[in-house]
């Protein structure tokens, strides 16, 4: 195989790599049924900008989350973990509290400038986005959900860092 040939089968048709294409997808695929799970919003993929590279987290109402990063890699499972587990509960309460606008969307790579949050329900992919800055900022409406979903993160990257030191 030509180097040409195998580069491009290693990167997915939005310049990121194939895998991580992959498991975006069907994360944005997954059903509730599929999840067992019974409820309204039942899963959440945030897209998250850094650098020239997208960071995705992925969770499930069910305590399941991922963090996948567009230039290969992620940590997979962390819901095996009961920190990560709290951590979503969490963030799927301020989902539920919160008073998030959100519109119907198809699950596309947004504005390489913006946190896209993504979620799924019964009814389709509803998504809504902004600027970290603007995330950050206390009065925005969407800046609990983006404190819960980085306190996911974190809880995600811990389990990682203690399964590199064994």
């Amino acid at each position: 195989m030509k180097l040409g040939k195998l580069l491009k089968s290693l990167v997915g048709p939005s310049g990121y790599d194939a895998v991580y294409v992959e498991l975006r997808q069907k994360a944005l695929a997954q059903t509730a049924a599929n999840l067992k799970i019974d409820h309204k919003w039942f899963g959440i993929v945030m897209d998250w900008p850094i650098a020239v590279a997208m960071s995705t987290l992925v969770a499930f109402r069910n305590g399941e989350a991922s963090l996948y990063w567009s230039t290969g890699g992620g940590i997979i499972g962390g819901g095996q973990h009961e920190s990560v587990q709290k951590a979503v509960e969490v963030l799927f309460r301020v989902l539920d509290e919160g008073h998030i606008e959100a519109a119907h969307d198809a699950g596309a790579f947004g504005d390489r400038k913006q946190v896209k949050f993504m979620f799924l329900t019964e009814g389709g992919l509803y998504a809504c986005s902004a600027t970290v800055n603007d995330l950050m900022k206390e009065e925005h409406p969407m800046n609990y959900l983006w404190l819960a979903s980085q306190q996911v993160i974190g809880e995600i990257r811990k389990i990682d860092e203690t399964a590199a030191s064994w």
